[in-house]
């Protein structure tokens, strides 16, 4: 996997960039990510000041989030909660796929 980060408006951290790398990989359990881009940016004049963004190129529609919030953590944290309700909708339509649905059914119907 390749991760492009980005920092606009401040200086980088590497504590900070450790952070992003360990939460990113923690997504690759649940699905193949084959690249990330991630920005945080701090934009002095508006508020609130952060923003952090990411794209994860993932089989079938890639993941995309963007937050904003007045630290750089809690703009991050919410990043990373709506890319996890994304995988988990995502899992819940593949449940309940037609398809998926009928393989139960005969199997209930001979119990009838």
């Amino acid at each position: 996997m390749t991760l492009d980060f980005r920092l606009r408006g401040w200086k980088s951290s590497a504590a900070l960039r450790r952070l992003v790398e360990v939460q990113i990989d923690r997504i690759r359990h649940f699905v193949p990510v084959s690249g990330a881009r991630v920005e945080l940016r701090r934009e002095r004049n508006a508020t609130p000041a952060w923003v952090a963004s990411a794209h994860l190129e993932v089989p079938g529609p890639d993941l995309r989030a963007e937050a904003r919030d007045h630290t750089v953590e809690a703009a991050w944290r919410k990043v990373m909660t709506d890319l996890y309700g994304q995988l988990g909708r995502r899992a819940d339509r593949r449940r309940h796929r037609p398809e998926e649905r009928r393989r139960i059914a005969p199997a209930a119907a001979r119990l009838a």
